[in-house]
């Protein structure tokens, strides 16, 4: 997360969220704002694709964090997978579906509670450190 502005404060936000550190990396995957998995270490990673809108990081990070709370990794090369996806089955469907609904809540509450003082994204960070 060099030189991300609130890099410090999402690393916060994510280990609040997940109770458990998580690493947060900007980095691109084809054809996904971003994804969530274990190192060979099993430590969670999160790569979330660089430049995104505000808005949009947000709801893609938290998406990520809630598999990172939730879902069970196998400990993979975080090399390997670059372009890797998930077998689409009814299980990956729920897990999908649990992680938009459960984002989509934290996301809601992040806007409305946010200081309006701060910079948007500051402001809904600073919120979530508060659930």
């Amino acid at each position: 997360m060099k030189n991300y502005k609130y890099s410090a404060l999402i690393l916060r936000v994510a280990h609040k969220l997940a109770g458990k550190p998580v690493r947060v990396r900007f980095r691109e995957h084809e054809g996904l704002y971003g994804c969530c998995r274990a190192d060979n270490f099993g430590i969670l990673t999160i790569d979330i694709e660089p430049g995104l809108a505000q808005e949009l990081f947000l709801k893609v990070f938290l998406h990520e964090l809630v598999h990172a709370k939730y879902d069970k990794f196998h400990n993979i090369s975080l090399e390997k997978t670059e372009n890797s996806r998930a077998k689409e089955n009814w299980f990956t469907s729920l897990k999908e579906l649990r992680a938009e609904t459960i984002a989509e809540l934290w996301f809601q509450r992040a806007e409305q509670n946010r200081d309006k003082t701060k910079p948007y994204l500051e402001g809904c960070l600073c919120s979530l450190l508060e659930l």
